[in-house]
């Protein structure tokens, strides 16, 4: 498999943070994941990733997903994975992700 490598960017409103990747969310793109979801830890926002541009995730995609679960915690509700692919949806539904975030 390839790699592309993915960007990441965040955008916040009043209620909400939501965080885009774009590429494949694997281990190269920890420190930038890190980076942009660690100055939302505490802030009690409604977080949406967006996963509608991922063609592909390992298991350090996963672990920084529950790293960043456990950081920022679900104060505000529940984490959502929006535009997860069908491959997307079967690792959240193997790994019973689907249990802890709300995946679309």
């Amino acid at each position: 498999m390839s790699e592309k490598t993915a960007s990441i960017r965040a955008i916040e409103s009043d209620n909400s943070i939501v965080i885009t990747v774009n590429g494949n969310f694997t281990f190269p793109v920890y420190q930038t994941f890190f980076d942009v979801y660690s100055k939302y830890k505490g802030t009690r926002k409604q977080v949406e990733m967006d996963f509608s541009a991922v063609d592909y995730m390992d298991s350090a995609g996963i672990g920084m997903l529950l790293k960043m679960r456990e950081e920022i915690g679900t104060g505000a509700g529940t984490i959502r994975l929006k535009g997860c692919n069908a491959n997307l949806k079967k690792l959240m539904r193997i790994t019973r992700l689907e249990d802890m975030f709300e995946v679309s």
